[in-house]
């Protein structure tokens, strides 16, 4: 998708990076100069672009050639300078102790990456005492879950791709996420089956924890706008009433996507996270 990435018509994207772009100049903004920003999964730089015209000193990974190279491109056009863009994996971070003081990781990206868990543990190592770490992932709990299992009821009328022993093996554990291959349609029509893991609050909590992270503020994307099944809300050139009933709902999402149940159930949960190791060392 790396041809097409920073040019998305489509409903779903445009509104979620905007949540998490208003996220990020509400609660990152520097408090000294030269501090640093590590954007884990920085595609080609949406996020990235926002933390250097903040002030942060960028570092971006991610394990597509293509995204490395438009980012790079891309900033060199802004002129943004001084930023350093690599082809790394997120599993083993190739930075010393404490070397920033915030982390992005939206996309989202950890719901892709096997050893998600790992992946926390990286950056709780490389992430500051105090520093702010922003988190996107993928919610089991949404009105999509449903769509699905309708669709794969009804002939795959709304285009999941999926089987109904698929789409009822969501239910088989309440309180814990699983990985599922979900088929996404591109801008350009084509079909990519990818794996991705889907997590629950009450799991995601527990692993934060285990590395000293803690949940600070949270915010669900795609609750009520997932009235519209997410196979519509990807399509590059969506219909007039589609866009009417998106547009309400929105609104309306925007103005309560911190509260509960908003910020529980939705497609995407953005996470604030706070890195308490300095605190939890002292106990």
């Amino acid at each position: 998708m790396s041809d097409e990435y920073d040019n998305l018509n489509d409903l779903w994207y445009r509104y979620s990076f905007d949540i998490i772009d208003n996220v990020l100049i509400k609660y990152f903004k520097p408090k000294t100069t030269n501090e640093t920003a590590l954007d884990i999964g920085c595609g080609t730089g949406i996020q990235s672009q926002r933390l250097a015209k903040l002030g942060y000193n960028v570092t971006g990974i991610d394990i597509s050639e293509g995204l490395i190279e438009k980012v790079k491109q891309k900033f060199e056009k802004l002129n943004l300078r001084g930023h350093k863009f690599l082809l790394h994996n997120a599993e083993t971070l190739p930075f010393p102790e404490n070397s920033f003081d915030v982390v992005n990781c939206c996309g989202p990206t950890l719901p892709f990456i096997e050893n998600w868990e790992s992946t926390l543990k990286e950056i709780s190592k490389c992430l500051k005492p105090n520093g702010l770490f922003l988190l996107e992932i993928e919610g089991k709990w949404n009105f999509d879950i449903f769509w699905e299992l309708l669709s794969s009821i009804f002939f795959d009328c709304l285009d999941y791709d999926t089987s109904i022993k698929k789409s009822l093996s969501h239910f088989k554990n309440l309180n814990k996420g699983h990985h599922i291959d979900y088929s996404f349609k591109t801008e350009s029509g084509a079909n990519i089956s990818m794996p991705i893991k889907l997590f629950t609050i009450r799991e995601i909590t527990k692993s934060l924890a285990k590395e000293n992270l803690t949940i600070t503020k949270r915010w669900g994307i795609h609750s009520l706008t997932n009235i519209i099944p997410s196979t519509i809300l990807h399509e590059a050139n969506p219909n007039a009433l589609t866009k009417l009933i998106f547009s309400i709902t929105s609104k309306i999402e925007k103005g309560l996507n911190n509260v509960f149940p908003i910020n529980s159930f939705a497609c995407s949960l953005l996470l604030l996270i706070k890195n308490n190791k300095n605190e939890n060392s002292r106990n």
